[in-house]
């Protein structure tokens, strides 16, 4: 049924140019895409916390910083959360280490911005009374290793398998 009110063709109009551009927006490319092959990358500005009785869950954010082969350096807002399934229980506060997480990348392989992302699985384990130590060591389907270590402020005896996903926000 077409509207025979101008009134109502020039809002149906308007609507429909309005839902254009929305869907326009929503599939931009990913940022990640345009990074050439990876030489080295890190996220810094990282503060992990937690909350573990069993199963809990961890986050941080903080920023992915690539490196390409041809020595140009790209930036990106990141955050990492997942859960963990583990022994005992852990309550962390934010971390206090160098707040920097060294991505390892596998020798010999290509990779570009995309394979930094995505799901990484490993352990998790931490030792805290009051001020301690905690440990992520993870590695994700492109071979991709994460293996941290920091102080933080907080109390329990945790060890765990991990799933943390590693995305932009």
């Amino acid at each position: 049924m077409r509207p025979t009110n101008p009134r109502h063709r020039g809002l149906a109009a308007a609507v429909a140019i309005g839902l254009a551009l929305f869907l326009a927006s929503c599939g931009g490319t990913d940022p990640l895409s345009n990074v050439g092959t990876v030489q080295s990358a890190r996220v810094t500005g990282v503060k992990w916390s937690g909350f573990d009785v069993v199963v809990g869950w961890s986050w941080a954010s903080g920023t992915l910083e690539v490196v390409d082969l041809e020595g140009q350096a790209h930036a990106f807002p990141v955050k990492l959360s997942g859960p963990a399934v583990g022994v005992v229980f852990d309550f962390d506060g934010e971390s206090f280490g160098n707040g920097i997480i060294d991505l390892h990348l596998p020798p010999g392989k290509t990779l570009h911005g995309t394979d930094l992302t995505g799901q990484y699985f490993g352990s998790e384990e931490a030792l805290q009374i009051g001020i301690g130590v905690e440990s992520h060591n993870l590695k994700n389907s492109s071979g991709v290793t994460i293996d941290d270590t920091d102080f933080g402020v907080g109390i329990g005896v945790f060890a765990a398998g991990e799933w943390i996903d590693l995305s932009e926000q």
